[in-house]
C-alpha cells in the first residue's frame, strides 16, 4: 500500500503554546498532520508539534489498521536526510517531493565528478562507530517502546552532538543521493510522487469544506482536544468516501457494457466528490430504506 503524509493548517487557540504564526490566516494557527492511503482513505492523524517530518514514522508504524505500507511520500517539508535512513532502515521506501531539488548535494564513498556535479565524500567513520546504536535506535521505533515522534524530537534538539543523529544523516545522504538520481531519470517515478501529493491537496481541500463551524477554528487548547476534532474529522472524511466508492462501483457496473464507456479515464474518477452533499442549511433524518438489493439508489443513466 502506498502512503502518503499531509497536513491542513488551522487557526487555533493563541493561548496553545506549541501554535506558530500563520502567514495565511494571520494569527497563530497549528496544523493536522493525516495520513492517506492511495485510495484516499485517511487512517491516521495527529496535531502537529514541530517540524512535519518528525510525525513521518507514527503513522507509518502505529496506524493500527490492516494496510500493508510500503512507500511513503511527503513534499518537502516532511523530508529530512535522517528520514531518508530511518524509513531505508525500517524497510519502507521513501518518495519525497524535494524543494530546488538541482541544487541538492550529492554524496559517494568518496569525492568524485560526473558530468560536472560534484559528490562529496560521506564519514563513513561516524556510520561504523554508531551503527550499533543506530540499530538500537531502530528497534526501539520499530516495537512502539517510545512514540517515533518523541524520539526525533530529542536527537534533533542536539544533533550536532550526536553520534547516532549525525551516523543517520550520512547514511540518509548514501540514500537520498541514490533516490535524486532516480527521480531525474524516471519520468514515471516523478508522476508517481506528483500523483500522490495531488490526493493530499485535494482531500485537504474537503476537509476544509467539511470544517465550516467557528469558521473552521479550532478552540480548544489542549493537544487531546484538538485531536479529538481533528479524528472527528478524518471520520467524516471517510464516510464521504465510502458513499461515495459505494457508488461509483454502482455506477461501474451499470455502465461498463456501454460503447461510449472509457475504463482507463473511468479509474481518475475521484470519490471526493461533494455536489452532492448538503454542508449548510436543514438536515433530515428519517427512518426510511431504499428498496433496492444493494440498498442504494437507482442509476439513472443519461444519453
Amino acid at each position: 500500500m502506498k502512503k502518503f503524509g499531509k497536513n491542513g493548517a488551522r487557526p487555533i487557540s493563541l493561548k496553545t503554546i506549541y501554535a506558530d504564526y500563520n502567514t495565511h490566516y494571520k494569527n497563530k494557527g497549528g496544523s493536522i498532520y493525516r495520513h492517506i492511503s492511495d485510495q484516499y482513505t485517511p487512517y491516521y492523524v495527529q496535531m502537529l508539534e514541530g517540524r512535519d517530518s518528525n510525525h513521518v514514522l507514527d503513522g507509518l508504524l502505529y496506524h493500527g489498521t490492516e494496510l500493508e505500507i510500503y512507500e511513503h511520500s511527503t513534499d518537502t517539508a516532511g523530508y529530512t536526510e535522517q528520514m531518508f535512513a530511518l524509513t531505508y532502515l525500517l524497510g519502507f521506501e521513501f518518495k519525497p517531493r524535494i524543494k530546488s531539488l538541482s541544487q541538492q548535494q550529492l554524496y559517494y564513498f568518496e569525492n568524485t565528478e560526473v558530468s560536472n556535479k560534484k559528490f562529496k565524500k560521506i564519514n563513513e567513520k561516524i556510520i561504523t562507530e554508531n551503527y550499533s546504536e543506530i540499530l538500537r535506535l531502530i528497534e526501539s521505533i520499530r516495537c512502539g517502546k517510545v512514540k517515533a515522534s518523541l524520539i526525533l524530537n530529542k536527537i534533533n534538539s542536539y544533533n550536532r552532538d550526536n553520534g547516532v543523529a549525525k551516523g543517520l544523516k550520512e547514511i540518509g545522504r548514501i540514500i537520498k543521493t541514490k533516490y535524486i538520481l532516480e527521480y531525474f531519470s524516471d519520468d514515471d517515478l516523478r508522476k508517481e510522487v506528483q500523483k500522490m501529493l495531488n490526493k493530499g491537496e485535494a482531500i485537504n481541500s474537503v476537509a476544509r469544506l467539511m470544517f465550516f463551524g467557528k469558521h473552521g477554528r479550532l478552540n480548544e487548547r489542549s493537544i487531546g482536544e484538538q485531536l479529538e476534532k481533528a479524528s472527528c474529522l478524518n471520520i467524516l472524511l471517510s464516510s464521504l468516501i465510502i458513499w461515495n466508492t459505494r457508488y461509483l462501483e454502482k455506477i461501474y457496473s451499470v455502465i461498463k457494457d456501454y460503447e461510449w464507456f472509457d475504463e482507463e479515464e473511468f479509474k481518475r474518477v475521484s470519490p471526493l466528490g461533494t455536489g452532492h452533499v448538503n454542508f449548510l442549511g436543514k438536515y433530515i433524518f428519517e427512518e426510511s430504506k431504499i428498496a433496492t438489493e444493494d440498498g442504494l439508489r437507482e442509476i439513472k443513466v443519461k444519453g
